[in-house]
């Protein structure tokens, strides 16, 4: 190590961690969302037109059938002198699939909600894809909306179910291969505030991205937790075996087809159960790097 470090190190592995053999701080690296994030204030909604970015996107999953992945943000509001109460409200609300994240705050609005988000909350043909939606959130939503959602797959139970031993989020990230940080980095974040930094927005969308990315990825497993399985009778595991193709240009990347789906070797990630998902994780900043070194 030539570059100068002042100060004392007394463990070793400490110092391995925090600086490589360059000299240089090692920045811990992680997976992140490379889509189209749409963030919207309620506040700044038309009511009687209802036109927002990402409501299309929104419309065109319901009409689809298609899953979303969704969660709530629920923070005590800041006591003021108009407002004693710091109940639990709620704050933020998050939609995504694989490429396209929605992110809708109401802290001004509060019990207000787009009808098209309505239709998707209240669509039993659309399952809503979440993770721990507690008593808390639950009491919550029905305080400020009067209903709760239905048509709720909690990836949890469905990981129980695949005999996945990961009981959160982020483990359930490290099952299949990923690495973030977006549930620490999310419970830090002040909802309340009247503009979201870029990076909080990015960290309100990672958050729902990867339960949907966890969600498709559980859907691959069969009940052992091990390859591909079409199971009719199951709401929670779709309805048809999937068929794996390697797109042109993918195995240049780093794309192998396996018995449960698409892997990334340079990256060590899957599997991957769609074309979609393979493409973002290709342009993610994290891939381009290590496809760099491992070409170079």
């Amino acid at each position: 190590r030539d570059a100068p470090f002042h100060g004392e190190v007394s463990n070793l592995a400490v110092w391995n961690a925090l600086v490589g053999w360059d000299g240089n701080l090692v920045q811990e690296e992680f997976d992140e969302f490379s889509g189209t994030i749409f963030s919207v204030d309620l506040a700044d909604v038309n009511r009687e037109l209802e036109k927002f970015e990402g409501r299309d996107w929104l419309a065109s999953r319901i009409d689809e059938g298609m899953p979303v992945s969704w969660d709530i943000k629920v923070q005590p509001k800041p006591i003021t002198e108009e407002a004693g109460s710091n109940e639990d409200q709620v704050v933020l609300m998050q939609f995504a699939s694989e490429d396209t994240a929605l992110v809708l705050r109401m802290h001004r609005t509060q019990n207000y909600l787009p009808t098209c988000v309505v239709r998707a909350l209240l669509s039993t043909g659309v399952r809503k894809v979440t993770m721990g939606f507690d008593d808390v959130k639950k009491r919550a939503m029905q305080m400020a909306f009067n209903f709760k959602p239905v048509g709720l797959v909690d990836v949890g139970l469905l990981a129980s179910r695949k005999n996945v031993d990961a009981t959160d989020l982020s483990s359930l990230m490290q099952y299949f291969g990923y690495r973030a940080n977006v549930e620490r980095r999310c419970t830090e974040c002040d909802w309340w505030q009247k503009h979201l930094a870029k990076e909080e927005k990015q960290f309100a969308a990672e958050q729902v991205y990867f339960t949907f990315i966890v969600y498709t990825a559980l859907q691959s497993l069969s009940s052992s937790g091990l390859g591909i399985r079409a199971d009719r009778g199951n709401d929670l595991c779709g309805s048809a075996e999937k068929e794996f193709v390697l797109e042109k240009g993918w195995e240049e990347q780093g794309i192998e087809l396996r018995d449960s789906g698409l892997w990334c070797t340079a990256c060590d990630k899957g599997p991957m159960t769609s074309s979609k998902v393979v493409e973002a994780h290709i342009a993610s900043q994290g891939h381009q790097k290590r496809h760099e070194q491992l070409c170079s």
